[in-house]
């Protein structure tokens, strides 16, 4: 087993390792500009008496520039006083080709200016949402009004932070377009308004290809249309959601992620196309090398791109320059420069993927395919007929299709698994037969386009032929695209994704373990102390745990009991509305977009007991989802009549549809675990409950969880009327911890009902800047009256409880900045 030099590798390690080192650490910026500065004169004045020193201090050097370019690139540039501040905007949109003509949004750099003072301004990145559409390209002048905002953080456990996927933009704001729009000259990069103006062409060519067909009726040709758009441009916008689904369910959604695949098939096809007018091969290389950066302008520079091009540039120029190309060599160097120009990518998932499913590619396949090596190479004294030759290639296509596909899942699954809680086995299957469609796919559409380009007629034809392929490819997309394809599972730890990756090691290397018995030893203890220490961080032993999600204006929360079992107090709201600017209709669903990660996140797949504390759309439109998707047990809170309540009756129907038990309980114990004690307060019994009135609120479940020394109260949208009858029926209402009644509601929270509760902390769910303005100023100076401590979704994300019954421990997905809170 020999290890070959490669430099760009044993530099890109110790850089990595200092980005991830300064993302945990805070070590002021000068103090690590003296330590690079240190270390590199260090290395240097070693070079001659210790090699191994001054390759010690150097890679020291290099790791300390990794926190040091980290430092830099995350430095804010917009001062925390100019959000939520009514500001101006003056500057030119950044390049942005799946924007399309008409954009809703765009990225600009320029001038930020607040209104109320115009003598602050800054200079910033930032994301303009328009009111309506608007006609804009790359370059356009531009002077907006309007309030900037704060990216939204991470709200909820599991849950997708949209201020990181902006920051790793170098996007700090986002301008809500109020007021003034006035659009100016172009200017900027010519060749990319170039590029930016052939891409429109393309995309016109390709819907005058796919329009006004007989044999397909109007919208299927639009699919295709879009389709071939989402495969070639990665355009993925106008693509029905139901087919983005079934590529995910498949495993198949990389063929729509345009990345190393699609710069491969360009390169290729381009490569081949050319070879064919008996160019020079250097000629050919040079040529090959600018389509790549056509098309690599043309889809944008997301980082999968940027390395496929990045890598083809490189190796087709160690080819001109009669040099061999070391594929790991020429992979660090990609990265090394992604890292450099933005050392925040490390984060980004599709960096991630990209980089470890080409590395799995190149570091399994020359291995598994050794045993099948005998049934495509030919033997010198034996002379095959042209047929046994083109069945020897077929064979060999189509193994090594498997084994690409095979060694991308195995590098890529842990991945998946901790950004996304599930895998997609039927990629095996599936993957070789979409990647040769989708190859077929992109030589016809490049032939579409470039006829399309001389001749219109000509590009109509080839679309004929394209439509054909595509539809045996969405058949077979459909076949293997359903729900059953995905298999949820835990997200691993960094621990066990460490031992996944010594044990495949492992496996390829098995002959050099096996003569180096002692090393193999040594890696076979290390991974027992690592599967001990991963099971012993990760085990907190016997708390209740109670996450209050952040659903906006709504309720939803879900309790984890010492015994494993799990119960879900409402469940947020779910509407569907018509996107005046996208023109399409959004069904936005709390159970699915909040409810269903945190669940993933934790590896949950059965909730014992569903509360609904009343049929308002804020606490039970998301939980038809959740008893649709999870093994429920029982359903509390839905009486057996019809009620003036489409919330209410549709759960209802599902629960009859599935069969799943069904209740309204009144107040008296609810026997569900030993573990702790579920006490219902409310409604007290059927003749002071109207479930038939208009008045819903005040017929809200009200719950007490005692667990140890520590009760917990759940008040769901009680009122006063509802807050006067607990109080009547004199039960013990003593609760360390409160949901606060309705949001903070003023007509809630009387002052003798938190008399009786002597709450030391309240936790509020509603929404940022609702509409209703809650909470209550009064409701806020009653707790604070009493010293209760308040903790409000809207201002610190999802809200966790964690108790062992005698201590309270509390965490926040958001904290604000300069709210205090620690």
């Amino acid at each position: 087993m020999t290890f070959k030099p490669r430099p760009a590798l044993f530099f890109l390690i110790p850089f990595i390792l200092g980005i991830i080192t300064g993302e945990y650490t805070s070590i002021p910026i000068l103090w690590i500009w003296v330590s690079v500065l240190i270390l590199l004169i260090g290395s240097i004045l070693t070079r001659k008496r210790s090699k191994y020193i001054c390759y010690v201090l150097l890679h020291l050097a290099v790791f300390a520039s990794g926190m040091l370019r980290l430092d830099v690139a995350t430095v804010p540039s917009i001062p925390d006083n100019f959000y939520e501040q009514p500001v101006s905007f003056t500057g030119k949109t950044v390049y942005q080709p799946e924007r399309g003509e008409s954009w809703d949004a765009c990225y600009a750099i320029g001038k930020i200016q607040l209104l109320s003072d115009p003598t602050k301004s800054v200079s910033a990145k930032c994301l303009i949402r328009f009111q309506d559409l608007v006609s804009l390209r790359y370059g356009k002048h531009l002077t907006v009004t309007g309030v900037l905002h704060q990216p939204q953080s991470k709200r909820n456990p599991g849950g997708f932070d949209y201020r990181a996927y902006l920051n790793r933009q170098n996007v700090s704001g986002i301008i809500q377009h109020q007021g003034l729009l006035q659009i100016g000259k172009q200017s900027g990069f010519l060749p990319l308004r170039w590029i930016e103006t052939i891409r429109f062409k393309t995309e016109r060519i390709i819907d005058y290809a796919f329009s006004k067909q007989d044999n397909l009726p109007k919208n299927e040709l639009s699919i295709h249309a879009n389709l071939l758009k989402g495969i070639l441009l990665g355009k993925r916008g106008d693509v029905p959601t139901e087919t983005l689904d079934m590529f995910r369910n498949s495993g198949t959604f990389h063929v729509l992620a345009v990345s190393g695949l699609h710069v491969g098939l360009i390169a290729f096809f381009c490569y081949l196309g050319l070879s064919i007018f008996r160019i020079p091969k250097k000629t050919v290389c040079l040529l090959t090398i600018l389509a790549v950066i056509i098309y690599a302008s043309l889809v944008g520079f997301r980082p999968s791109v940027f390395r496929a091009s990045l890598m083809a540039i490189l190796f087709l120029f160690a080819t001109i320059i009669d040099r061999d190309a070391d594929i790991y060599n020429l992979l660090a160097v990609a990265a090394l420069v992604l890292l450099l120009i933005n050392p925040t990518q490390l984060w980004d998932v599709g960096f991630q993927l990209s980089f470890v499913a080409v590395a799995a590619i190149v570091f399994f396949v020359s291995k598994m395919e050794i045993p099948f090596r005998k049934l495509w190479e030919s033997q010198e004294s034996v002379e095959y007929t042209r047929f046994q030759t083109i069945r020897r290639s077929t064979v060999k296509w189509l193994i090594l299709s498997y084994l690409v596909t095979f060694a991308a899942q195995i590098g890529t699954s842990p991945l998946i698994a901790y950004h996304f809680y599930r895998t997609y086995p039927l990629g095996i299957i599936v993957g070789p037969f979409a990647v040769g469609l989708v190859s077929l796919i992109v030589g016809v559409g490049m032939a579409t386009v470039c006829v399309g380009f001389i001749w219109l007629p000509g590009a109509k034809l080839l679309g004929v032929v394209n439509q054909i392929i595509m539809v045996q490819f969405l058949k077979l997309i459909s076949l293997f695209g359903q729900d059953w394809g995905i298999v949820k599972i835990a997200p691993p730890t960094i621990g066990l994704i460490l031992i996944y990756i010594v044990i495949c090691v492992c496996i390829t290397q098995w002959r050099y373990l096996y003569k180096q018995w002692r090393i193999a030893s040594l890696i076979g203890l290390s991974i027992l102390t690592i599967w001990v220490w991963d099971r012993g961080f990760n085990e907190e032993g016997r708390l209740l745990e109670i996450i209050t999600l952040d659903v906006g204006q709504g309720d939803a929360a879900v309790i984890r009991f010492p015994d494993k079992r799990v119960m879900l107090v409402d469940g947020g709201i779910q509407r569907a509305y018509y996107d005046e600017k996208k023109k399409r209709e959004v069904d936005y669903d709390v159970g699915k977009r909040i409810i269903e990660p945190y669940l993933d996140s934790e590896n949950i797949r059965r909730v014992d007991m569903v509360m609904l504390t009343h049929p308002d759309l804020d606490h039970g439109g998301g939980l038809a989802y959740i008893l649709q998707n999870y093994n429920v047990k029982h359903l509390v809170g839905i009486p057996d009549m019809e009620l003036d309540s489409s919330t209410h009756n549709r759960l209802r129907n599902i629960a009859k549809t599935q069969k799943l038990p069904y209740s309204y309980p009144y107040a008296g114990e609810i026997e569900f675990t030993s573990s702790a004690t579920l006490s219902l307060l409310h409604p007290i019994d059927v003749n002071q409950t109207n479930l038939m009135d208009d008045d819903k609120n005040d017929d809200s479940l009200v719950m007490k969880l005692s667990y140890g020394l520590v009760d917990i109260l759940f008040t769901g949208d009680i009122e006063t009327d509802a807050e006067n009858r607990i109080l009547a029926s004199q039960q013990n209402l003593r609760s360390e911890i409160i949901k606060v009644p309705h949001h903070g509601s003023r007509t809630s929270s009387t002052a003798a009902f938190l008399d009786a509760v002597q709450p030391d902390y309240a936790i509020y769910s509603l929404g940022k800047g609702n509409r209703y303005q809650f909470p209550h100023t009064d409701v806020i100076s009653r707790y604070q009256e009493r010293n209760c401590i308040q903790l409000r979704t809207d201002q610190l994300g999802a809200i966790i409880l964690k108790t062992d019954g005698t201590r309270c421990w509390f965490k926040y997905t958001n904290i604000p900045t300069g709210s205090g809170f620690q």
